[in-house]
């Protein structure tokens, strides 16, 4: 992703890959993805803006993504043919 490039996180629905939700009663988002092309690892910038009236704030916070670690299932079944 390019630097200064903007992404929605508030619409990453993808079914099976990624969700998001936003709890607009406490202010909680959450991000879930399996998807390290579209949301690659690193620290990004995430600018909230609220607008009411000719009233504007802004506040901004760094978000850090990490791949999860890698989990290895084993199987009792193996495949003998």
């Amino acid at each position: 992703m390019a630097a200064g490039s903007a992404v929605d996180l508030c619409s990453a629905n993808n079914p099976g890959v990624s969700t998001s939700t936003f709890n607009t009663a406490t202010g909680d988002y959450t991000l879930m993805t399996i998807d390290p092309v579209s949301y690659p690892p690193g620290t990004y910038t995430i600018q909230i803006v609220v607008s009411v009236g000719d009233q504007t704030q802004t506040a901004s916070f760094a978000l850090t993504l990490t791949l999860p670690p890698l989990v290895l299932l084993a199987s009792p079944f193996s495949d003998r043919s």
